[in-house]
């Protein structure tokens, strides 16, 4: 028992240091950053399961809320959290909890790794859109000022740029990291640590 908290407590600390490392990963595609942390944030859904991904992420947070420069670009404080990044970082814990909620031998292994591959990358999508339930309505919030609840046309005007803003120019790359993380996971980690990951899931 205290031998397998031990390992979970590694285990999570680990996914910590990646997704605060991963913060520093950024490659500029057409003028959008192009960050590694959401790719962290579903493999640790996947190998560590719900309860611990969820685990890892908000200590993760708890320590960029106490200054620490975990987040994306070095950031810490507070104040990062209370911007309009906050919500996509909030939400980085429901993209934790919606990737892990899968069990791990779901897809069979006698399927050829481009079929899971597909089939993985189609289950984790979920996981990648949930982050914007929170993040959409925080930024319009940031954006009006504050809720409201205003005639039709304007409503409408008001989400249309909070999209346009904050959800279309990164459909692209979260298809991509999407992608990435169903091919690691099916075609290595899977294979090769079955072992670790059963002791998750």
């Amino acid at each position: 028992m205290i031998s397998n908290r031990i390992h979970q407590s590694t285990s999570t600390a680990l996914f910590v240091a990646l997704f605060s490392v991963s913060s520093y990963i950024t490659l500029p595609i057409v003028q959008i950053p192009f960050t590694a942390q959401s790719i962290f944030i579903m493999l640790s859904g996947l190998i560590l399961g719900k309860n611990l991904a969820v685990a890892s992420v908000m200590s993760w947070l708890l320590l960029g809320i106490l200054g620490l420069p975990v987040f994306a670009q070095g950031g810490g404080g507070l104040a990062i959290l209370l911007s309009p990044r906050g919500g996509y970082l909030i939400g980085y814990i429901l993209m934790a909890y919606t990737a892990g909620i899968w069990p791990t031998d779901l897809l069979q292994q006698r399927m050829s790794p481009t079929i899971r591959t597909t089939l993985r990358t189609f289950l984790l999508l979920p996981s990648m859109l949930s982050v914007y339930i929170i993040a959409l309505p925080w930024l319009r919030w940031q954006i009006e000022g504050g809720f409201s609840f205003d005639e039709v046309n304007t409503l409408w005007h008001s989400w249309q740029k909070t999209l346009f803003i904050g959800f279309f120019p990164f459909i692209f790359t979260d298809l991509v990291k999407t992608i990435i993380v169903a091919f690691t996971y099916e075609t290595v980690l899977r294979h090769k640590y079955s072992h670790f990951l059963s002791e998750y899931n």
